[in-house]
């Protein structure tokens, strides 16, 4: 993982150097730790480009579907300019996840923090394809804040 460049990405880099580094990371475990870095704030850019770079694995996909929130968005039917890119954004990487178009390794791990009340919820509602988006995954934490 390289720890330094997504902290110069997070503090200092422009938009432009950052989708640039995005673009040609060939590290899976760097890639999510910007991921988890990412600031939702500077938009969709960034996460398009993370989910377009072939070394995305399925663990991160999944981070960006959580801290992007990304059920709310599918959810929500509100026709305000940016919630109708949030939902576009969201509906494309649902349908991603459940075609299988991430990798699977290397393991990263992933969380996706739910209590015990809303996984039993859940796993009530959900068809049985979708428990991909509640099911966690062993490996290596690159969650490392910068």
């Amino acid at each position: 993982m390289d720890k330094s460049a997504v902290e110069n990405m997070k503090y200092t880099w422009s938009t432009a150097k950052t989708l640039k580094y995005i673009r040609s990371c060939t590290d899976p475990e760097t890639l999510h730790m910007c991921v988890c870095n990412y600031n939702w704030d500077d938009g969709f850019e960034v996460p398009e480009a993370v989910l377009q770079n072939p070394v995305c694995t399925l663990s991160t996909a999944l981070c960006l579907f959580y801290d992007g929130d990304c059920w709310e968005a599918i959810e929500d039917d509100d026709e305000d300019e940016f919630f109708a890119e949030w939902r576009a954004f969201s509906r494309s990487l649902y349908d991603r996840i459940l075609n299988g178009e991430f990798q699977t390794e290397p393991k990263i791990k992933f969380d996706p923090g739910l209590s015990r009340v809303d996984l039993y919820c859940l796993q009530k509602e959900l068809k049985p394809e979708e428990m991909v988006f509640i099911t966690p995954i062993d490996g290596t934490d690159c969650d490392v804040p910068v």
